[in-house]
């Protein structure tokens, strides 16, 4: 899958992000800071962009989003960023909910 980055001044695509080859994106997240975009996949990855990061090159693989990560029946269904974009919130197909803390590196704070 890929995730567009669209300029709308512009009005063009300023970036195409690819978080993994094949693998279709299931939801996006963006910050409301514009700190970070993230990516969910089918393969229960969560793939994390900084665009104020200039090491980072693309999407970084940060988190495995999934509690049974690499298992053909759980994958992530949405993921989401708190108003304050400290906070990174993922669905998954198992029933669980996770909290990641984004000024630490997404640490996993909680499941749910």
């Amino acid at each position: 899958g890929r995730v567009r980055v669209w300029d709308v001044v512009a009005d063009k695509c300023r970036e195409t992000l690819r978080p993994a080859d094949d693998v279709p994106v299931r939801a996006v997240a963006c910050a409301n800071d514009g700190s970070f975009l993230a990516a969910a996949t089918r393969d229960a990855d969560v793939y994390v962009w900084r665009p104020d990061d200039s090491d980072a090159h693309g999407l970084d693989h940060i988190i495995e989003a999934a509690h049974d990560a690499g298992s053909d029946r759980t994958y992530v269904l949405s993921c989401r960023a708190s108003p304050d974009a400290r906070l990174l919130v993922t669905t998954a197909s198992d029933k669980t909910a996770k909290i990641w803390n984004a000024r630490r590196g997404f640490a996993l704070e909680k499941t749910l």
